[in-house]
């Protein structure tokens, strides 16, 4: 069933509206993931590693990304509550423009600085030669992951998030078979891996520049671009959370594989990579749902619709929940094999994996919460109180966690700072449910 911004949403709607948007970014993730395991099995040694280096560029790309089309959302899905659908046109063709520039920009960057890049990001002589050869592939086909970001988000924003999850699993699958084609068959190596993720990149990318010059003027569609400077600024300041949050994950995972290159060296930071892994499909999930559901909160929050904004905020904890506590129990219970995926048992990579992930898993049980209540205080506007939940949980505690507590608990503590780092955030995040969120909106 269809479902449009204007409607009436309970617990089964929002779970129906917001499943492609998950699933679609359970596929995003899957990209690299799938690269991961082609490349932890076929490419030897060190090849997982290599990955784990280049990752804080893909972060970081993707931060810049949400920044924009996460605030941008917000305000389109207000000015189409407000009624503004010429306004929020335009400003949707305004930010595409400026994704392409930008996205142009840090490919160029990158392959001009890519060999202090890489050696910044902690790569060693055993680690160099495949992070380059990886990066200098996808280098090319970053723009086309932010066009492909940007598809994703506003297709949902135009009531079609089942566009979002083909786009991104005819993706997903292109992905997967040019892995075999590229890595397998061809033996390209880590230029294969990457080159079979661009590829992947293009389709989505390109399905939404199609899909909304083909669209009418009553529709999110493109129109001639306006720029106003303004609005523009307070797109990338009420998204900033979100870069923020990417950003600072990016330069957490370089501290987190120098502490481990030092505790348990490349082993360590094998193991962690694939933790790394896993964390970002399960995340993923959290971030789908909380995608999914951000076009509807502006809309009601721009359509003062204040008793159906409270009723999707307290519906969307209480689905995250049972989600969260899903993935806990699922990790938990098939932890070998998950791991197995990855690495052989026989191996000192894996023995750490195992024992990191079952410590380092705890932090999903609140880690949705702290997702959804960034994005919560987004969606209204309210970038700041978005920001400091983003930067706290993604840089502030887990800074001093991993600074701490491998001091105290050794190779544990590594583990032990992302639960702990979450933990902290949920707190402060219900403090700001409670107090600024909870008591602006009271039931009328």
């Amino acid at each position: 069933m269809a479902y449009q911004l204007s409607d009436k949403f309970n617990v089964k709607r929002l779970i129906g509206f917001s499943l492609s948007s998950m699933l679609m970014m359970l596929i995003l993730a899957c990209y690299t993931t799938i690269d991961g395991l082609f490349i932890s099995n076929y490419i030897k040694p060190n090849g997982i590693g290599a990955l784990n280096i280049v990752m804080p560029i893909i972060s970081a790309t993707l931060a810049i990304s949400f920044m924009f089309s996460t605030g941008t959302n917000s305000v389109i899905s207000q000015l189409m509550g407000e009624g503004k659908q010429k306004r929020a046109n335009q400003l949707l063709s305004t930010i595409y423009i400026i994704a392409v520039g930008v996205g142009v920009v840090i490919s160029l960057g990158c392959m001009i600085f890519k060999m202090p890049l890489l050696r910044f990001l902690g790569a060693n002589d055993s680690l160099i030669d495949n992070a380059n050869l990886y990066l200098s592939t996808i280098v090319w086909f970053l723009p086309f992951l932010f066009l492909q970001d940007f598809g994703q988000i506003f297709f949902i924003t135009a009531s079609k998030p089942s566009y979002s999850l083909i786009f991104t699993l005819l993706g997903g699958i292109v992905n997967a078979i040019l892995d075999y084609v590229f890595v397998v068959k061809m033996q390209l190596g880590m230029q294969g891996a990457a080159l079979a993720t661009g590829i992947g990149y293009l389709f989505p990318a390109i399905a939404s520049i199609i899909y909304f010059l083909k669209q009418r003027d009553d529709n999110l569609c493109f129109k001639k671009p306006y720029f106003n400077f303004k609005q523009l600024m307070f797109c990338f300041y009420n998204g900033s959370s979100e870069f923020l949050s990417n950003i600072s994950a990016a330069v957490v995972s370089i501290l987190i594989n120098g502490v481990m290159l030092s505790l348990a060296g490349v082993d360590g930071v094998n193991a962690i990579g694939v933790v790394f892994q896993l964390q970002f499909i399960i995340a993923s999930l959290f971030i789908g749902y909380s995608i999914g559901v951000l076009p509807i909160i502006s809309y009601k929050y721009g359509a003062e619709d204040t008793k159906q904004l409270r009723q999707v905020v307290s519906s969307s904890f209480k689905i995250i929940i049972v989600i969260s506590t899903i993935m806990v129990l699922l990790s938990v219970i098939f932890n070998h094999q998950i791991i197995n995926f990855y690495l052989e048992a026989t191996t000192n990579s894996f023995s750490l994996t195992k024992h990191g992930f079952v410590i380092y898993v705890w932090a999903f049980l609140v880690m949705g919460i702290n997702f959804f209540t960034s994005m919560m205080f987004t969606g209204i506007s309210d970038a700041k109180h978005s920001i400091i939940i983003a930067l706290l949980r993604s840089f502030v505690f887990i800074f001093i966690a991993i600074i701490i507590l491998p001091h105290i608990f050794g190779i544990d503590g590594v583990w032990l700072a992302l639960p702990v780092s979450e933990t902290l955030t949920f707190m402060v995040s219900m403090y700001f449910y409670i107090r600024y969120f909870r008591n602006r909106f009271k039931e009328q």
